[in-house]
């Protein structure tokens, strides 16, 4: 059995994926923001961006949704979103975004189980 693990942010360095991929269960890591350390996005986003890759899962399969990311955290501080409105923004936003991807996908399968 192959696990879908759904993840915001570097939680733990990914430490549930990787555990899943060292035992071949990692079917695939779906987060909002996956950015290797050479590309440019890394260069210019700092630690913050930079933190969000982890080399022991650069041959598993990611599905990531930076450039959504970039435009809801943009309209977020446009509208003023802070705290805990801004995190139950992002919360319903990667939902949505990984609900989407799971349809597109055709992985009804699947079962997604989030971290």
């Amino acid at each position: 059995m192959r696990w879908v693990c759904c993840q915001i942010g570097a939680r733990e360095n990914y430490a549930i994926p990787r555990a899943l991929l060292r035992r071949d269960m990692l079917g695939c890591l779906v987060t909002d923001a996956w950015i290797p350390p050479l590309s440019l996005p890394a260069k210019l986003g700092g630690r913050r961006l930079g933190d969000r890759f982890h080399n022991k899962l650069r041959d598993a399969r990611v599905a990531a949704f930076n450039s959504s990311l970039i435009l809801f955290e943009m309209l977020s501080r446009m509208r003023g979103l802070q705290e805990w409105e801004a995190i139950i923004a992002r919360n319903r936003w990667f939902q949505r975004k990984v609900v989407s991807y799971q349809l597109s996908t055709g992985s009804s399968e699947l079962q997604l189980h989030s971290t």
